[in-house]
Formats: structure tokens, C-alpha cells, sequence
């Protein structure tokens, strides 16, 4: 049963899956060369309804690059486009002289807001126990392992007069954060880096998750990836245009705005739960009453 309808024209998406090697991605001398890629890979691009980045495309924090991003917002604003990316970011709060960093989407152009990813990767983002663990090892140590989790009450971005729901890497796993980013939402996209997998089988059940989603959602997504599996997935969960893995290119595709609401975004997991509950119980029962042989 279609349990949600779409609405309105399509959206012009490009997905701009940029290919930078994981082991150079956080290297001081590639910052320049990510951004320029990027910068070329898009220059044709302006002039569709979204042209959107994948996770940390742009490899410096949002405060050091306002000229480049101010550039591109000219760009977008210039071609009638939003732009979608993603940043680190670093929010300052005035009156506690403190500071966060966050693994963020920004959107620009045609577009607005801002998101923080919510569910971060332990050891990957940050380092549990930090105070005990932090210089132990090399390996406690890696880039970009110094996040903090955006609030549970952050707004959609907004693209094209559309709410484009966010997720940010792994958030995808997780289907109770995603039905309630999708009841406020007409359109999905998750940005990622899956380079961290190598060629291993990670980036396909990274991407199999990613179709369960927009099949509990109704709900199409768009996935933008540094280097695959970049996609647009239809709302019963089948992949309708997909970009090969490891090549630097532009996937040209469409995607569509949907409203309404599916059983499991109004019940969640409690109907599962409760199943299990359910035969637990008359396991138990029977266990109690079976013959003594």
C-alpha cells in the first residue's frame, strides 16, 4: 500500500561525489586541491534546483572558509540553485566563553539552515572517556575526533521551498531518528564518507540501511557520497539512478517531494516491541506446562 503521495514538480538534483582518498582527506596540503575539485567538478552544475556535497566535502571549518563559501553562494544564487554540503563547524557561545565543534550540513543559495549530526561514531568523532583515553595511543588520536551532538530539536533545511530532512553518515542506521526527521520532511538526504571502508562489503550494507529508511518512511533520499554509493532511492526502497563507486563525477538525477504518513512513523518500533513481548510470554507459558519426559 502507498502510504504517502507526492507533491509538486520534481527537484533538479546534482550529486557532486568528489573521490578524495581517505588518507590524504585531513592532510593540510590537500585542503586547497579538495575544495578546487569540487569547485570544477560543480561549475557546470549551477542552475539545478540542488547541488549538493557529500560529508566534510569542504575539509576546514565553516569560519575558515567564508570566502569559498561565500563564492559558491554567489554561484548558487546566480543559477537559481540551492547548495547542500557538508562542513565541520565550530558554534561559539559569547556568554560562556565556550565552544563546540560539530560535523554539520549547511545550505546555501536557494537553500538555508543549518544541521549538527546527532549521533556520533565512537572512536571515529569522539573518543568515549576521553579524559582517560585521549594520548594513550596513536590511535585515540586521529583528525577530527573532537565532536559534540547537535540537540534533538534542530529545524530542516530548507531547499527550494522543500524541507530536506538530514542525516549525516551513519545517522541512517538509526530508524527512530530518522522517522522523526521525516515526519517534519518532504524530501530525505544523507551525506557521507564511506572511504573509510576500502573496497570491503561496509559501503553496501551502509547502503542497504539507507533503502530500508526511505521504505519505513515513504519518503524518497538522496545519498551524496565522497566516493560511493552515491543514489536516489525511490520510497518502496528501490534504487532508481546510482553512481559507480571510486570515480570523480556529477550524477545527474531528480527527485520528488512526498507527504503523509506511514504506519511505522506514527507507531515506531512499539508494535515489534510488543510482538516480541508477545512470544516471550507464551514461550515462557509453554516452557512452564510442557511435558516431563
Amino acid at each position: 500500500m502507498q502510504w504517502t503521495t507526492p507533491t509538486g514538480d520534481a527537484l533538479s538534483v546534482s550529486i557532486v561525489q568528489g573521490n578524495i582518498p581517505q588518507e590524504v582527506k585531513w592532510q593540510l596540503e590537500w585542503r586547497d586541491k579538495t575544495v578546487d575539485i569540487y569547485r570544477q567538478l560543480s561549475k557546470t552544475e549551477w542552475g539545478r534546483d540542488l547541488v549538493i556535497w557529500p560529508e566534510a566535502a569542504i575539509p576546514m571549518f565553516y569560519h575558515e572558509s567564508v570566502d569559498f563559501l561565500t563564492e559558491m553562494q554567489n554561484n548558487a544564487l546566480t543559477g537559481h540553485s540551492a547548495f547542500v554540503t557538508g562542513i565541520p563547524y565550530v558554534a561559539v557561545d559569547d556568554v560562556a566563553r565556550t565552544y563546540t565543534i560539530h560535523n554539520s550540513i549547511i545550505a546555501l543559495g536557494e537553500g538555508d539552515g543549518v544541521y549538527h549530526k546527532q549521533r556520533l561514531v565512537p572512536f571515529g568523532e569522539y573518543i568515549p572517556l576521553e579524559g582517560w583515553l585521549r594520548g594513550t595511543i596513536p590511535f585515540f588520536d586521529m583528525p577530527m575526533t573532537s565532536f559534540t551532538e547537535g540537540g534533538r530539536d534542530q529545524q530542516m533545511l530548507s531547499v527550494q521551498k522543500l524541507r530536506l530532512g538530514p542525516m549525516i553518515c551513519y545517522e541512517i542506521a538509526y530508524p527512530d531518528l530518522v522517522r522523526r526527521l521525516a515526519a517534519d520532511s518532504d524530501v530525505l538526504a544523507t551525506i557521507s564518507n564511506d572511504g573509510w571502508f576500502g573496497t570491503s562489503i561496509g559501503p553496501h550494507q551502509h547502503f542497504q540501511m539507507v533503502r530500508m529508511r526511505a521504505r519505513e518512511t515513504g519518503r524518497e533520499v538522496i545519498r551524496a557520497t565522497n566516493n560511493g554509493i552515491s543514489a536516489i532511492i525511490d520510497v518502496d526502497g528501490k534504487v532508481r539512478e546510482q553512481a559507480p563507486s571510486f570515480q570523480r563525477l556529477v550524477m545527474r538525477t531528480t527527485a520528488h517531494a512526498y507527504q503523509g504518513m506511514t504506519p511505522y512513523m506514527v507507531l515506531g518500533n512499539w508494535p515489534a516491541l510488543a510482538a516480541c513481548a508477545v512470544l516471550l510470554l507464551v514461550g515462557w507459558k509453554r516452557r512452564g506446562t510442557a511435558p516431563v519426559s
